[in-house]
């Protein structure tokens, strides 16, 4: 038996089927149920499918801002105190770790951070499906039913900063540890490997994030209502100790934020809390600039602790006649609201907007989850003629989940494109301030590690045409005529302040079946490479769709500048327009 499996006294208890109605008492209804399950699994893949690809279209190897202070150059930063050093109110050493692994092995690209932003949310509603299989119905109908649930809510692109940056795995990852520490603790054997799993994964979630520390305090009430011996709770309570002692060692209050001690007086927090619980429908509405987005944030996140305070109750009052599976559900969904109330306290002062911020989101939707589980328990159990209702109603709800989901891809997309603006200075080692100020609030600091990143060729500079610069083009790549690609030069501006030539270009570029092109070189007279260009932005309306590019080049004002689209893997150039200073920025497309 795993350590997630049931005792024996609740796989004695048989799980009645509503297609069964010698158990229920009421007509089968089984075909209408299998087809209301079905359709409940559009919604699902329909997020799953888009959230994938906006993470994979959404990659970027240029690190944006908190990332800049964690970029790692040697394994002696692994191995010194930075490891566990605080980071504004956390201690990150799984993302540390997370990133070192990126670093070392892929070259700092984030590929395997965005892996992991994946793999986290995947594991969690693998998590819940299995112990709703296993623990409310084993009926695979009804398994499938909450398999949509759970993936049309975990895989939500609202969540879309924590999915698309590789600085933001703890924000997925700590669910997961709380998910599998208190369904150890619930559902596992007693005993010291599960005991020892569990604070584990404690410790996992504490050095991922600060709301992690809830994880091993819930731990301790969830271990005594699950009859754990009091021995195995006097450990948990240690390693409680233990844990906020080692996350408090020299803990100092991050500048700017909300001094705890003040606002947690203050009515403004249960306001905060109730908002960001009510998320999922004030950020669509707050994003269409409807006036209502704030009530019906309040009234959703106001019912659902309403909600998770009468199923405490409930369950406090039956106690022993709680099924375990009940108390980790129960806890996931304090720990959400626990979560929310932290952030509350210390981030109050930057207005209740704050609480619709797509990182925190996926806390929001680990509670919605969570409460939802908790509440298809007692109809499952308790009112099994109300299951069909149950799952007939889900069906818009998930539906409206689904049509947002464009809405938060179009916002990812947005996000990212501010790191793809910043890869064309990066690579042609030109200074826009402005540029380098979206992705780091102090651009000097990007300026100045970025030939450090270059040296070592890490993040955008591990791809072998970031060497290019300086370089004749025509000794990496085979010149061709402009036959297989067409596009232009369309502007063309001078950095204030620049002292070697320095300027932007914007353009477009496809290839001859009118696909965009990402990748653009630029040569001075004597074919050397003084520039860069990064496609896939939006082009002018004369253009294919999302052929744009934008680009930077460092020139001599004498230099007539030729313009090339990479084809065949960076393994070609092809001509299509050219640059004479000389003249104003005047421009020679090819078609």
């Amino acid at each position: 038996m795993t350590s997630f499996e049931s005792s024996e006294d609740e796989r004695a208890t048989p799980v009645r089927l509503l297609s069964d109605t010698r158990a229920t008492g009421a007509p089968s209804f089984g075909w209408l149920r299998t087809t209301a399950v079905t359709i409940s699994l559009a919604p699902a893949a329909y997020v799953i499918v888009t959230t994938l690809l906006m993470i994979i279209t959404g990659w970027s190897p240029v690190p944006f801002w908190d990332h800049w202070d964690l970029l790692i150059f040697s394994p002696e930063r692994i191995f010194s105190r930075w490891l566990f050093a605080q980071d504004n109110e956390h201690r990150e050493v799984a993302l540390k770790l997370i990133l070192a692994i990126d670093t070392f092995l892929f070259a700092g690209t984030g590929k395997f951070a965005l892996f992991c932003n994946v793999a986290f949310p995947a594991a969690l509603a693998g998590v819940l499906v299995r112990l709703a299989h296993r623990h409310i119905s084993r009926d695979w109908v009804d398994t499938l039913w909450m398999a949509g649930l759970v993936a049309t809510l975990l895989f939500s692109a609202m969540q879309f900063e924590n999915l698309l940056l590789p600085i933001q795995p703890a924000y997925l990852e700590i669910g997961l540890a709380a998910a599998g520490c208190f369904a150890c603790l619930a559902l596992g054997r007693h005993g010291l490997t599960t005991l020892t799993l569990a604070i584990g994964l404690e410790a996992i979630a504490v050095y991922s994030a600060a709301n992690g520390m809830l994880v091993p305090l819930l731990a301790i009430p969830l271990a005594l209502w699950a009859g754990r011996s009091k021995t195995e709770v006097a450990v948990l309570g240690l390693a409680f100790i233990i844990l906020l002692g080692s996350y408090l060692y020299g803990y100092v209050t991050p500048f700017g934020h909300s001094d705890p001690l003040q606002t947690i007086f203050q009515p403004a927090v249960i306001a905060y809390v109730a908002l960001q619980l009510g998320a999922p429908i004030a950020l669509p509405l707050f994003d269409m600039g409807h006036p209502g987005w704030l009530a019906a944030g309040l009234a959703l996140g106001g019912f659902g602790l309403v909600l998770l305070g009468s199923m405490t109750i409930i369950l406090l009052r039956r106690h022993r006649d709680t099924r375990n599976v009940q108390l980790v559900l129960l806890a996931l969904a304090v720990f959400g609201v626990g979560t929310a109330v932290l952030i509350a306290l210390g981030r109050l002062r930057f207005g209740l907007v704050h609480a619709l911020s797509s990182r925190y989101t996926s806390v929001v939707l680990l509670f919605w989850v969570s409460l939802t589980l908790l509440l298809i328990t007692e109809i499952w159990r308790r009112r099994p003629n109300l299951r069909l209702a149950a799952v007939v109603l889900s069906l818009p709800l998930l539906m409206a989940i689904a049509l947002q989901q464009t809405n938060f891809v179009y916002r990812g997309a947005a996000y990212v494109a501010l790191r793809r603006e910043a890869a064309p200075a990066l690579l042609a080692n030109v200074y826009d301030e402005a540029v380098f100020r979206k992705i780091y609030p102090d651009p000097s600091r990007v300026a100045q590690l970025a030939p450090k990143l270059r040296a070592q060729h890490l993040t955008l500079f591990a791809e072998p045409w970031s060497d290019w610069l300086g370089t004749p083009l025509a000794d990496h790549v085979q010149l061709t005529e402009g036959v297989r690609c067409r596009g232009a030069v369309e502007a063309v501006s001078a950095l204030p302040g620049s002292a070697r030539g320095e300027a932007r270009l914007t353009g477009w570029a496809s290839d001859a079946t009118d696909q965009a092109l990402d990748g653009i070189v630029i040569t001075d007279n004597a074919g050397t490479v003084v520039g860069y260009g990064i496609g896939g932005f939006t082009a002018n309306k004369d253009a294919p769709p999302n052929t744009g590019w934008h680009g930077y080049f460092a020139a001599t004002a004498d230099d007539s500048l030729t313009v090339y689209a990479m084809l065949d893997e960076r393994r070609a150039a092809c001509f299509f327009g050219r640059l004479l200073r000389e003249a104003e920025h005047s421009t020679h497309p090819v078609n």
